[in-house]
């Protein structure tokens, strides 16, 4: 099948081993590879797609270009801005099944990220079982400063990073390395891009190497155990929406598209005395 955002590309598991290895690529490098509507259509039917592929034995996803994703497409912000509350329930609800189906495949997933990974490439990340970072990579949670809350991906993030780097990085919105998503939890390896070749085969082999049976009921047990999740996801749609279609993210947009600051935003010029 084609897609007009993402390419879908099989290969053979290799010599003596049965199944496919599926390579999902982010495929509009002229936006860095941002999120729209249309990925997120091409996305969610992908992932539903391979749900139902019994030969597939892993899912490689990766950005075409210099970047593996950029976050949200600024075209796409600016339209969605001044969706209702209704509209923008809609909206999180679709995202949120996207993430939801990459989340539940039944088989190993695994991130290769290069270039910048910002807003809900951080959510590809965390739902993907390896994530393999470029020392180089830059990530950020941004959205705070548009006045709005990565709620939609909030979830998956929790049940990857630790605690208190994800209240940090999320409450500043400031960007960090491949090293920094590592030590965070984010992402499990990080190496040269150089090396992404030699690091994802070692990964690809090991994974090969186990039954596939074994490995789907270990996912499918893993996520029992972590079965709260669609409690959350509902409650983060919600979030969303409210937020989104209030007053704080109407300025923070405007104030984005104008190129100008917000209301909210200053800087401390002097602390004072520390005793």
């Amino acid at each position: 099948m084609s897609y007009e955002t993402i390419r879908l590309d099989c290969q053979d598991a290799g010599s003596g081993q049965e199944g496919k290895i599926a390579w999902l690529t982010l495929n509009r490098p002229e936006t860095a590879n941002a999120f729209d509507a249309t990925m997120l259509k091409d996305l969610s039917d992908v992932f539903r797609l391979l749900e139902n592929e019994e030969n597939c034995r892993a899912l490689v996803i990766r950005g075409e270009g210099r970047h593996f994703s950029g976050g949200a497409d600024l075209n796409w912000m600016k339209a969605s801005a001044g969706l209702s509350h209704e509209e923008n329930l809609r909206e999180a609800r679709k995202m949120s099944e996207m993430f939801e189906r990459l989340y539940r495949l039944p088989f190993p997933t695994i991130a290769l990220i290069h270039g910048a990974a910002y807003g809900g490439a951080t959510g590809l990340t965390a739902c993907c079982d390896i994530a393999i970072a470029d020392k180089k990579a830059r990530f950020c949670l941004s959205e705070v400063r548009l006045g709005i809350l990565p709620a939609v991906i909030l979830p998956y993030l929790s049940l990857k990073m630790r605690y208190s780097s994800l209240q940090r990085l999320s409450m500043t919105a400031r960007p960090f390395s491949g090293k920094d998503a590592r030590k965070a939890g984010l992402v499990e390896i990080c190496c040269d891009q150089s090396e992404f070749s030699e690091v994802l085969k070692e990964e690809l082999n090991g994974i090969l190497g186990a039954g596939p049976l074994a490995l789907k009921r270990l996912k499918s047990l893993q996520q029992s155990i972590s079965s709260r999740l669609m409690e959350c996801q509902t409650l983060a749609c919600e979030t969303i929406a409210d937020v989104r279609s209030g007053a704080e993210a109407g300025e923070g947009f405007s104030a984005f598209f104008a190129k100008k600051s917000p209301s909210w935003v200053s800087k401390v010029e002097t602390l004072a005395e520390l005793n």
